[in-house]
């Protein structure tokens, strides 16, 4: 299984929910929005989405 990660800010990360992903062995891609990361094409292509907040 594969999540995908729009963290944006750099201070607030995925925490626990990186945490329980990767004790279920799924594997994360983070994509860092608050250094302009562009969001990949693919991204439906994953299992899921897990959208951080930000200030």
């Amino acid at each position: 299984m594969q999540a995908l990660i729009f963290q944006n800010a750099e201070v607030e990360g995925p925490g626990i929910f990186a945490d329980v992903l990767r004790e279920k062995g799924w594997v994360q891609d983070i994509i860092h929005l608050y250094n302009g990361e562009p969001i990949p094409p693919d991204w439906q292509n994953y299992d899921l989405l897990v959208v951080m907040g930000g200030a």
